[in-house]
């Protein structure tokens, strides 16, 4: 078994595959983050949020991705362009 991504977040959940984009939904809840990993990169990008996120799901156009924060909204977000800075 090998890892695919070493991730430093402090709660890692909620992962989910979008097959249109072919990247791996997720999310940091404790962190604020909302992630795109592109496994055939190598790469993970992230959206910085506001309040805690507790899951995420892609919209059907795989185009954007949705998060719920804490307060149980949902929050429609473009994918991340650009590798988040370190």
């Amino acid at each position: 078994m090998e890892v695919a991504l070493h991730a430093s977040a402090l709660l890692g959940e909620r992962p989910r595959w979008n097959a249109t984009t072919k990247q791996l939904l997720w999310v940091d809840i404790e962190g604020r983050t909302l992630h795109h990993f592109d496994p055939a990169r190598g790469e993970d990008r992230s959206i910085r949020l506001h309040d805690r996120v507790g899951a995420a799901a892609p919209m059907e156009s795989g185009s954007r991705s949705r998060a719920a924060s804490s307060s149980r909204s949902w929050t429609s977000l473009a994918r991340p362009h650009g590798r988040s800075p370190a």
